[in-house]
């Protein structure tokens, strides 16, 4: 969960200095890259049940789980505030 919670405090931090930026200058913010959902999260998960974890966070963050990767990977995909997905980079 570490590493998840690596990536996710990335993304925010990068989404914070690009919104800061284009408040300081004026200028209209930039449009998301192609094939990103606002509000959608990849979770992955180091050790636990995906099936689980996802059905606990869905229900706590109020979060809506789309997808749930058990095999290549372990985590779940899901629509999220980003507080939800703060909470989500928790170790359990």
């Amino acid at each position: 969960m570490r590493h998840m919670r690596s990536v996710v405090l990335a993304l925010v931090a990068a989404a914070a200095t690009t919104t800061s930026a284009v408040a300081a200058s004026g200028a209209p913010a930039p449009t998301p890259p192609t094939g990103v959902v606002p509000g959608s999260y990849i979770v992955t998960l180091k050790a636990g049940n995906p099936d689980v974890i996802a059905r606990e966070h869905a229900q706590r963050e109020s979060a809506t789980v789309d997808h749930v990767y058990r095999y290549a990977l372990h985590g779940y995909s899901a629509r999220m505030s980003a507080a939800g997905s703060r909470h989500a980079t928790e170790p359990r």
